[in-house]
């Protein structure tokens, strides 16, 4: 869910550079989809032992790592750095810019997690809802007319997702509309 609220970010960053390679760096699972959306030019798993170096306090020893931060131009970080190790870490590796934010708004700020992202990274007026740009694949079961409304309900603690109640509602109104609904 998180990564996924970064594709409309994502979609500015590179509407707004000139030819950008962006790699995102998230969770695994949704990787391939920013990948086949041609969101992102690369990927990488942050699950992968390398990348913990960015939060050590004797800074980062992966040589692939260092590599790749050696030619990159900015990083966006959505995360708690409260002691800048993070920071201090992608600089010393040789990154240009730096941004690193909380994932989420302050607790008490109710506002759509998307419109806060952008803030946070200096964008205004991220269209809502996304439209995520999708390829159409080469061989599909049904009609491509038929358009369907995916719904997931997030895997996340309680206070990230929204009750399970609101998707049953939301889900029911839906079927009684007769919109096609993939859970």
């Amino acid at each position: 869910g998180d990564t996924l609220l970064t594709f409309p970010i994502i979609q500015a960053i590179r509407s707004i550079y000139n030819n950008p390679r962006i790699t995102l760096v998230g969770n695994p699972t949704v990787l391939p989809l920013a990948l086949a959306t041609g969101l992102v030019d690369e990927t990488a798993d942050y699950g992968q032992l390398q990348w913990s170096s960015l939060f050590s306090s004797t800074g980062i020893h992966s040589p692939a790592v260092l590599e790749q931060l050696q030619h990159t131009d900015l990083a966006i970080c959505w995360l708690r750095d409260p002691a800048g190790i993070v920071e201090h870490n992608l600089l010393l590796a040789g990154v240009q810019r730096v941004i690193i934010a909380p994932g989420r708004p302050p607790d008490g700020q109710h506002r759509h997690v998307v419109a806060y992202l952008a803030e946070t990274v200096g964008l205004q007026h991220i269209a809502m809802p996304y439209k995520l740009p999708l390829i159409p694949a080469e061989h599909t079961l049904e009609s491509l007319s038929i358009r369907r409304i995916a719904i997931h309900p997030g895997s996340g603690g309680a206070q990230k997702c929204w009750p399970a109640s609101s998707f049953a509602t939301l889900i029911e109104q839906l079927c009684q509309q007769n919109y096609p609904i993939l859970l």
